[in-house]
């Protein structure tokens, strides 16, 4: 017989047994939830055992054949299952009106979202939890029965010797598969009743709720995982949540959702809490979702059932493969991105030749963007179409190389916890070997070499920067783009090396060359008017340097866009150069907007966001705002020695820089600590006589004679003044600097000769 929806659940109204009430051998102790059919209270076990259960009754007035007959059901197909993922069934009976019950393990647990959530598990987590899942539906779809109610609320998670473990609860809606159990039709789907979650529905179980086969479940699995991962729904919520078939605005929806990370661009400000529950920030969270898990997200929610994954193992495999950095089968194939995977997975071993092959085809992506404005002017189209043709058929050549190196990782031989330089090391010596194109070779050289110095080996940056010259300027000419590549590396090999002379001269060289061969506009172009500018900037040539710094920013927003990386690493030079001419209130809204704009696009644990944020700090220090100051010279500290280590040059000049607005406060003993942690570092790691040593020798000098420990603060500032007068000549900015500090140090040390000596020195301190 068919039922109206409404005066059935009108009929189903009962009033809830009281805490104490018994059935059997079971005493109630609290409701724990209430469906359709019954409602299930917590209840306490007395014999043969003592332990604690969920009993589910059905309702009063519910106890029609029909109803009965899918309460039954869900027992019987509850029964048929024994897997550690899906609650057990333990016993059954009646009530003494009559009604029947049945008894299941009780889960004291959460459900699956609010669990992830409230332990702020990363993506990876999540997944992990969710392959569990999968093994449990999988099961429960071995043995003929389909859950299609499948929800995070309907998923809790308990521990297990410690260890999250999620159980598939709430049968109530399933499915069964076999004759034996599904008996007339009508005792799952009412005609014009679609039951089930709506949000969670496949398309076929919205429609008609009679035609679903496993892969409805894939499907609510999918939204289960796209909520995982993004926090939201792939649609907007379903109104009603009741309803019969023509209320279920199934067709005003789209067939398919956007991807998970499209998704996290349109939450807005809600896009932060969501990444912090993920124990990351959006920028982050944006880049991980960007590409395999959007496709396995996609590929499980797909419309047309028949393309979605054939099983909940199929799911749960491709999600095993992501976390284990192989290709997945929700993505086309392709040998890049194969080769891509194999690279992840030997992360430690292939670090050097990775940097390699993504900064050639880096070069090929650049030289695209330069084809398109080729279209404006002949000769520089004539430049980057041979570019492009040499940097593809260098790619071309770097993937046989890498596919040679890499087809094995025991010619490696590197263990998991070898370093990038050490790596690096062993593709030099694989190069060696290596029979390689002499244009390709110095490609992959100038790129080693670059890696080298970000890595603070200098000694072999210079080794390998010069030979990629040495070669590109006998086989290709000393204006070919790629020689001034090489050329332009090398001065910022110098300017690592605090040899600021030769890095200007090689500079200014470089910006000639670029602007002759390239045009002015060029990304290059500009890459060496801000490199050009900071080695102005540091030896005190401020009118110069502002000038090419605001050309280069200027240049990068017209052409590239002010939110461009590129653009923002321009603005927040200038907005430094500003600072350091006591221009402060002029840096302050430059850098906040950079600020604003990094964070949101690279992270705020990237390099280019702490080294801004330091920045930040230095403007909000001139201008006295000390606690706003004070704040972000601590996040950048703190997220610098967590991203690039404790000894890391960005590292340590943030930490002197912090020690110097602490001694501003008057807090001498800790800015102390600081600046003698960036001096040992410095000594530790840099070169010999490296300038940032003389600073940090310099600034814990004055420190000390504010603590009146004159001995050691003078010795520390006469050492700091012979290694800047070796480096830049007894006249240089920086022995001038040393010796203003040395006069306020020995007037309050009480030796006002040797303070009247270094005044007639500098009659202007």
């Amino acid at each position: 017989m068919i039922e109206d929806t409404r005066a059935l659940g009108e009929a189903a109204q009962a009033d809830v047994l009281p805490a104490g009430a018994r059935l059997g051998p079971y005493t109630l102790r609290e409701r724990l939830g209430e469906g359709g059919m019954g409602i299930v209270y917590r209840a306490e076990q007395s014999h043969p055992i003592a332990r604690s259960v969920a009993l589910k009754l059905i309702k009063r007035g519910m106890d029609t054949a029909q109803v009965i007959r899918r309460f039954e059901s869900e027992r019987e197909a509850l029964a048929l299952m024994n897997h550690p993922g899906i609650a057990r069934v333990l016993d059954a009976g009646r009530s003494d009106d009559g009604r029947p019950y049945f008894v299941m393990e009780h889960v004291a647990g959460l459900p699956l979202d609010a669990f992830c959530d409230q332990q702020r598990l990363d993506n990876r987590s999540r997944l992990r939890l969710l392959v569990q899942v999968c093994g449990a539906v999988h099961h429960a779809h071995q043995r003929g029965i389909i859950h299609r109610d499948l929800k995070p609320s309907n998923i809790l998670v308990t521990q297990v010797d410690g260890r999250p473990a999620p159980k598939v609860i709430d049968f109530g809606l399933a499915k069964a598969m076999d004759a034996r159990l599904a008996g007339d039709r009508t005792a799952f789907t009412r005609a014009g009743a679609v039951l089930g979650t709506p949000e969670y529905m496949s398309p076929e179980q919205a429609e008609s709720g009679v035609d679903v086969d496993t892969t409805t479940d894939i499907y609510s699995l999918g939204v289960v995982l796209y909520q995982l991962l993004v926090g939201a729904l792939p649609f907007e919520p379903l109104r009603p949540r009741r309803g019969v078939l023509s209320t279920l605005p199934q067709a005003s929806r789209p067939l398919d959702p956007v991807r998970p990370s499209t998704r996290l661009l349109h939450l807005g400000d809600t896009a932060v809490e969501v990444a912090e529950k993920r124990a990351t920030d959006v920028a982050a969270l944006g880049r991980e979702l960007a590409g395999d898990l959007d496709w396995i997200a996609l590929k499980a929610m797909e419309h047309d059932r028949t393309r979605r994954y054939a099983s909940a193992s199929e799911l749960a495999a491709d999600i095993e493969r992501y976390l284990a950095h192989q290709p997945i089968q929700a993505r086309p194939p392709s040998l890049r991105y194969r080769v891509g995977k194999f690279v992840e997975r030997h992360r430690a071993g292939v670090a050097a030749a990775a940097v390699v092959l993504l900064a050639v085809v880096a070069g090929v992506g650049a030289a695209g963007i330069g084809l398109v404005r080729a279209r404006r002017a002949e000769a520089l189209a004539r430049v980057e179409r041979a570019r492009a043709e040499r940097e593809a058929a260098q790619a071309r050549a770097v993937n046989d190389f890498l596919r040679d190196v890499l087809g094995s990782a025991e010619p490696w031989q590197l263990g998991r916890d070898a370093k990038v330089v050490e790596a690096l090391s062993r593709s030099v010596k694989r190069l060696e070997s290596h029979e390689l194109p002499a244009e390709l070779e110095a490609a992959v050289r100038d790129t080693i070499g670059t890696t080298y110095q970000r890595l603070g080996d200098l000694e072999s940056a210079d080794r390998e920067i010069g030979r990629s010259l040495e070669m590109r300027r006998r086989r290709l000419g000393p204006e070919n783009p790629e020689t001034l590549t090489s050329l332009a590396d090398l001065a910022a090999l110098r300017q690592a090396e605090g040899r600021y002379d030769e890095a200007i001269r090689l500079g200014r060289e470089v910006l000639s060359l670029r602007r002759k061969v390239l045009g002015p506009d060029h990304p290059d172009t500009t890459t060496t008017l801000n490199d050009l500018a900071v080695a102005l900037f540091q030896t005190g040539q401020l009118d110069e340097a502002e000038e090419l710094m605001r050309q280069a920013w200027q240049v990068r927003r017209r052409v590239l866009g002010p939110a461009d990386p590129k653009t923002l690493f321009a603005q927040s030079n200038l907005a430094s150069l500003l600072e350091s001419r006591q221009r402060a209130a002029e840096a302050e809204p430059l850098l906040r907007e950079v600020l604003a704009q990094q964070e949101q696009l690279l992270g705020k644990a990237h390099s280019n966001t702490i080294f801004t944020r330091k920045s930040l700090g230095r403007v909000l220090q001139d201008q006295g705002k000390f606690d706003e100051a004070e704040a972000a010279y601590r996040e950048a500290l703190e997220d610098s020695r967590r991203t690039s280590g404790p000894e890391h040059i960005d590292t340590l000049i943030t930490a002197s820089d912090y020690a110097l607005l602490l001694e501003d406060r008057g807090r001498l003993g800790e800015a102390e600590a600081l600046l003698r942690e960036a001096l040992r570092g410095a000594e530790a790691t840099l070169p010999k006589g490296h300038r940032f040593t003389a600073i940090f020798k310099r600034n814990l000098g004055e420190c000390l004679g504010k603590l009146k420990r004159f001995s050691e603060g003078e010795a520390l500032l006469l050492r700091a003044r012979e290694e800047f007068g070796v480096a830049g000549g007894a006249g240089s900015s920086d022995v001038a600097s040393v010796d203003r500090r040395l006069v306020k140090l020995y007037a309050a040390w009480g030796k006002p000769d040797r303070a009247q000596a270094l005044k007639t020195a500098h009659p202007k301190p």
